[in-house]
């Protein structure tokens, strides 16, 4: 989602992640349990999606290779 972020809106990711607080802050006031749950998950484990983002944005990171036998 963040590499995504990052192609679509350059600059933005950290945006997306105070989104993601906000609506978890509003979910857990709401009392909407399952949806805090996920946004506070997201939330907590953004430096390790940051971290693949950056791995995924490295040139000929998407790249298959092909496996002949």
């Amino acid at each position: 989602m963040k590499a995504r972020i990052d192609v679509e809106l350059p600059g933005r990711s950290e945006m997306a992640r105070d989104l993601a607080c906000r609506v978890f802050n509003i979910a857990e006031r709401k009392g909407w349990t399952r949806e805090a749950l996920m946004y506070n998950t997201l939330v907590q484990n953004w430096s390790e999606i940051d971290k693949v983002a950056e791995r995924l944005s490295e040139p000929g990171a998407l790249t298959q290779t092909r496996m002949d036998g």
